[in-house]
């Protein structure tokens, strides 16, 4: 490992270095600096007794303390990368002396002079990548023409070009402030888990947008998202005091909504009430006035209909067939007579014989005439009030009938809509 005597010509070089009036691909980084690109764990061969010492094994480390600062090299007097905040992570990859080397944050940037960059490779031997887009900013690493940066033009200076820094680079940190919990892969894993929180947390947010519109608040979904930060990722405390503080103003703020909800749907239930008594009385009258008005229609049918024919249908079928009317009336609607046994004739059943009168007076006859087939027994009961029954009697006759009630007798009864 360098020791501090070590690191003295560092220091000097690394002053030199930020003292230079431009940029130059020709400016040497201290050689000290070679930390960053060679690894950090190899030791001089001249400190033998250090040789043996297993190699280092990488783990993800936390930061215990706020403002703990990550600086270029393994010393207090190096320039301050960035200072990181209690709870922040970083993956370690090595030890000098009282530090640990560390890979640097994704958002820690470097900074290398346009003119030796061209279409994403570099131009130039030990080109200086530096920590700000200025020459006296710190030196981070050094590239060599033919590598490759991916970068683009930075925002405070058009002649430097951002880069992410080469995977060799490495920050440092005091080990006072870092405490170890887990491998190397843990944080990668908390990335994961940080990344899933964040699309719970969002789906959570956006089903939250429209409040005002209550009826359309999804609160199981809501709750369930913040509720499942809260119990699935116990790792990230940070994420999770935000998920308890929203779901608690969620449910705070929906309380609040509730009531003024159903304080304003209380009003109009009772003014809804009132309308549906005034509906319900005006529907009655309503029924009342069709069940009038079918009673006149079925009484000018009957005035109109062929004295022969009324005074071969018995008042019985004439009162039967006006409340079988009626009642279709209620369910379909005020429609004249006529669609009712145009609706009947297509249920209707085809029936074939002869036509004879049935004369027994015997009580609940359900019909005044038999349908006979040709060895004369009868198979069915008939009546009509839109056929004229009497003078088809003795003819073989094709008939379409709709079914009525039998009261029990022997044979199905019909009322017949045609005859041919």
């Amino acid at each position: 490992m360098l020791k501090w005597n070590h690191l003295l010509p560092i220091a000097g070089c690394f002053v030199a270095s930020c003292l230079q009036g431009a940029p130059s691909a020709s400016t040497p980084l201290p050689k000290e600096s070679s930390t960053h690109l060679k690894d950090i764990n190899t030791t001089p061969s001249t400190e033998k007794s250090e040789a043996k010492k297993p190699p280092f094994t990488a783990f993800t480390g936390k930061i215990s303390k706020n403002k703990v600062r990550m600086r270029v090299l393994p010393g207090t007097d190096s320039p301050i990368v960035k200072e990181l905040t209690q709870g922040d992570f970083l993956v370690i990859e090595g030890e000098e002396d009282d530090f640990y080397a560390v890979k640097p944050p994704e958002e820690v940037k470097g900074y290398v002079f346009r003119t030796f960059v061209l279409e994403g490779v570099i131009e130039g031997s030990k080109v200086n990548v530096r920590m700000e887009p200025n020459t006296d900013s710190p030196v981070l690493t050094q590239l060599n023409s033919g590598d490759k940066v991916n970068g683009q033009i930075a925002a405070s200076n058009s002649k430097w070009i951002e880069i992410s820094l080469p995977q060799t680079v490495r920050f440092f940190v005091s080990k006072d402030f870092v405490k170890r919990v887990g491998d190397k892969n843990y944080l990668t894993m908390l990335q994961r888990k940080k990344a899933e929180v964040k699309d719970l947390m969002d789906a959570a947010a956006r089903a939250s947008e429209n409040l005002n519109d209550f009826p359309q608040i999804n609160y199981e979904f809501i709750v369930k998202h913040y509720e499942k930060v809260l119990s699935d990722y116990p790792e990230l405390e940070e994420e999770k005091a935000k998920a308890e503080t929203l779901l608690k103003s969620f449910k705070d703020d929906y309380i609040k909504r509730k009531m003024a909800y159903l304080e304003a749907q209380s009003g109009k239930i009772i003014h809804a009430e009132k309308l549906e008594v005034e509906k319900q009385t005006l529907e009655q009258k309503m029924k009342e006035q069709q069940k009038r008005l079918a009673q006149l229609e079925q009484q000018i049918h009957t005035e109109q209909m062929p004295a022969a024919l009324a005074n071969s249908a018995a008042p019985y079928w004439m009162n039967q067939e006006r409340e079988l009317y009626l009642s279709w009336m209620e369910k379909e609607g005020t429609r004249p007579i006529e669609s009712f046994y145009d609706e009947q004739r297509l249920e209707g059943v085809t029936l074939r014989g002869t036509i004879e009168p049935y004369t027994k007076n015997v009580k609940n006859k359900p019909g005044d005439f038999l349908l006979v087939n040709p060895q004369g027994r009868p198979i069915a009961f008939l009546y009509s009030t839109v056929v004229n029954l009497h003078e088809l009697i003795g003819k073989d006759m094709v008939l379409i009938g709709s079914t009525r009630p039998n009261n029990n007798f022997a044979f199905p009864a019909y009322f017949v809509i045609s005859a041919e």
